[in-house]
This record gives C-alpha cells, structure tokens and sequence, in this order.
C-alpha cells in the first residue's frame, strides 16, 4: 500500500505530494468472506480471545452461528485475522 502524503509546498498549491510511503508493515487488510466455514471459524477465534466480553459459551455459538450467510468482512493483520463486522437486519 502506498500512500500519497501532502507536503507543504503543494499544501499551498493544494496538491498532493507525489511521493509516496511504503506502509505494508503498519497495514491491515479488510476481506469480504463469503464461505461460510471460513466465517465462523473467524468469528470463533476472535470471540473465545475476549472471554472477559465473549465468555457466554451458548452467546458465543449464537454469534457464530448467527455469521453463516450474512455479509461478512474481516480485518486481518498479515495472515492473521483481528477483528470481523458481520451485518444483521434487525426490526
């Protein structure tokens, strides 16, 4: 990911700087997963690390369960998954 910062010299012309800054390494991809397996097994993993919020087992296989044929995307460090946003429709 590259990104494009302004300077102050173009800030006064009001561009953008066309340097740009390698930031991979601070960079935190988000995925939009349609497996449903795959869905659930993310949400399992990020949920059992947060017991002190997550430590229903039942609410927590509700959540999982809930995950299967909604939207869903995922944040993922690396190869590691972080945080994931389901959405639900509600009333």
């Amino acid at each position: 990911m590259a990104l494009l910062l302004r300077d102050q010299e173009n800030v006064e012309k009001g561009g953008w700087s066309d340097r740009s800054y390698n930031t991979q390494e601070d960079t935190m991809i988000i995925k939009h997963i349609d497996c449903d397996e795959m869905k659930a097994s993310i949400t399992r993993c990020i949920l059992e690390q947060l017991p002190d919020w997550f430590g229903i087992p039942e609410a927590v296989e509700e959540y999982i369960s809930d995950s299967s044929g909604r939207p869903f995307f995922c944040a993922f460090d690396g190869d590691r998954p972080v945080g994931f946003l389901y959405l639900k429709e509600t009333g």
